[in-house]
């Protein structure tokens, strides 16, 4: 039966905060229980009690329970209804919070609304836990599923919570599930609310949303309102994405309808106005505070085609989210403006604007990609440059903008092959000019040539010196496994010099390498020491590093190019104080 009650919130002490704890719950009871089913109207649904798991989990209990009345007789179990409150007897018991796939009845475990009422006394962040962290088992004869083996059991989790998505293409779907399905949230298409939607207060039974993105697209995740006392909301039954203390924009919520799914079904709706924010989110549901709102980071994205796109949004600032919804709103951007997919290059720029302890950052990348799947490579580099920004081991950075620039060339393939090196000597002395010629071959075109001199260091000693012609990302990779200068870092000035350091796609590194050994200290190379030194440092335990090399790079030069290159070419010379015949 699905009836709407104008009396409801007079007859149930809701307000007086009256409950009742799991213990005093029998199987046969019955009672109901409030959600959204279409709108904004609180409806009902009837419950019947089948009993109660005892310590089923680390927090405590889950109460079974069989739910009746329109529409769940066809739907079952709905995503979106974690939270609904259930009451007996008009006291508040707790919220629908899990169910299991494939269910052909509409049978809840039920939160205690005791365990829920601890959430506001706890601190910290916890990570993120995953769907399969909450799941348990039940025994069938407590469902009162008809099996052939009555003692089958049946492993319930939380119920899945819808993520609705405003202004991403269809294409972005797939990157949006990988990343948030083994959370337990369901990304699907909506649209915004309406009229309606900036007039709908938070009571118990009303649909409320968790925001992630605002703005020109917009992410949030749906679910209902278990109790509203004072200005504190508690929702759900279950976390939404378990990570302790948060500060994520709460909104009121609008369902536009109900799409009945064997799998599970769940409500389309839209997130609303934001009304709150989100302090708390724990194993046993989330607490938002009515009236505040959280500190979102501004993210700009232009895409530069016929004409220029600039997409406005704002994000939820986030150890672990933040990198991957900054790296989708880049993918959906380029996406959304149009770009063609295929064989394309495309010119990039990102900009980090942030804040440490003690003074203000600006970390500025920019690059050439080209190949098939651009758009999707590039929002893998943003994504991971935010995460090591994040995830840094030595404080905390407030994020204070994020901008990023798209340039497609449709239609283009900028890749190229380094092929070729050539000096014009077979041996150097120390004050020698160098002489050095290389080339590289674009996709399907002509070899390009480029020469340049060196000028030997006059205190260059005997040995071997090796001419090395390679492309930025190849030199970057030979940089971390040898542990050298740039990758090693004591502090966060240092770390964040290593995240500056450009080796861009289309830039020609040309080296001049020096077979000598030497030791990495505090990040800094030392080369050409003592060998007595040497061994002394290498082996220091008040050195903490000891990290040895076997090579040195005397002199480099970049020399940018307008396409996306691979290769590596070397040149072996010797160094000595003899003439050596020009080739």
């Amino acid at each position: 039966m699905r009836t709407l009650l104008p009396f409801l919130f007079s007859a149930l002490p809701i307000f007086a905060q009256e409950y009742l704890p799991a213990e005093k719950i029998e199987a046969g009871m019955k009672g109901i229980g409030m959600t959204v089913f279409q709108g904004s109207r609180v409806d009902t649904f009837e419950v019947e009690i089948l009993g109660v798991m005892r310590k089923v989990r680390p927090k405590g209990d889950i109460i079974l329970a069989r739910l009746s009345g329109d529409p769940l007789e066809k739907t079952g179990i709905i995503a979106g209804m974690s939270g609904s409150p259930i009451y007996i007897e008009g006291k508040l018991v707790g919220a629908v919070a899990f169910t299991w796939p494939f269910s052909k009845e509409p049978i809840a475990g039920i939160t205690p609304i005791t365990e829920m009422l601890r959430i506001s006394e706890e601190s910290g962040k916890e990570g993120m836990g995953l769907l399969k962290d909450l799941r348990f088992e039940v025994s069938g004869d407590l469902l009162g599923v008809l099996a052939k083996d009555p003692k089958t059991s049946y492993e319930m989790a939380p119920i899945e919570t819808p993520l609705v998505l405003t202004g991403f293409d269809e294409r972005c779907l797939g990157e949006a599930r990988s990343l948030f399905e083994p959370y337990g949230l369901i990304p699907i298409q909506g649209g915004l609310a309406g009229e309606e939607k900036g007039s709908v207060p938070l009571l118990p039974g009303s649909a409320v949303g968790v925001l992630l993105i605002t703005g020109d697209a917009r992410a949030g995740a749906l679910g209902t309102v278990t109790l509203k006392r004072e200005d504190e909301i508690l929702a759900f039954g279950h976390p939404f994405l378990w990570s302790g203390e948060v500060d994520f924009p709460m909104t009121n919520g609008y369902i536009h309808s109900i799409l009945p799914s064997q799998l599970i079904s769940f409500k389309i709706g839209s997130t609303g106005e934001i009304v709150g924010r989100l302090t708390q989110d724990r194993q046993t549901g989330i607490l938002g505070k009515m009236g505040e709102f959280s500190q979102l980071i501004p993210v700009e994205v232009s895409v530069q085609g016929k004409e220029k796109t600039l997409y406005r949004f704002e994000v939820i600032e986030d150890e672990i989210l933040t990198s991957q919804l900054v790296g989708l709103l880049s993918f959906n951007s380029t996406i959304v403006s149009g770009v063609a997919t295929g064989e394309l290059a495309m010119k990039t720029d990102l900009s980090i604007a942030f804040r440490s302890l003690k003074e203000r950052h600006l970390i500025k990348q920019s690059d050439l990609l080209s190949g098939t799947e651009v758009s999707s490579d590039f929002a893998r580099e943003v994504t991971t440059l935010l995460s090591s920004l994040l995830h840094n081991p030595y404080e905390k950075l407030e994020m204070e903008s994020i901008r990023i620039g798209i340039d497609p060339l449709e239609g283009e393939e900028r890749n190229a092959n380094i092929e070729g090196l050539y000096v014009d000597k077979e041996g150097v002395k120390p004050g020698d000019a160098l002489g050095i010629t290389f080339f590289y071959r674009p996709h399907r075109g002509e070899k390009i040539r480029s020469s340049l001199l060196f000028q030997i260091p006059k205190d260059l000693p005997e040995g071997k010196l090796v001419v090395r012609v390679l492309d930025g990302k190849r030199l970057e990779k030979i940089e971390k496994e040898k542990g050298s200068t740039g990758f090693e870092h004591k502090n966060l000035s240092q770390f964040l010099e290593i995240l500056q350091k450009e080796r861009r796609s289309n830039d020609i590194w040309i080296q001049l390498v020096l077979s000598r050994k030497g030791l990495v200290i505090e990040g800094r190379e030392l080369p050409a020491l003592p060998s007595s030194l040497l061994s002394v440092l290498s082996t220091s335990k008040e050195s903490g590093e000891g990290e040895t090399f076997l090579e040195e790079v005397i002199q480099e030069e970049r020399v940018p190019t307008e396409y996306v290159l691979t290769g590596m070419e070397t040149r072996t010379l010797d160094v000595n104080f003899k003439d050596k015949k020009s080739k």
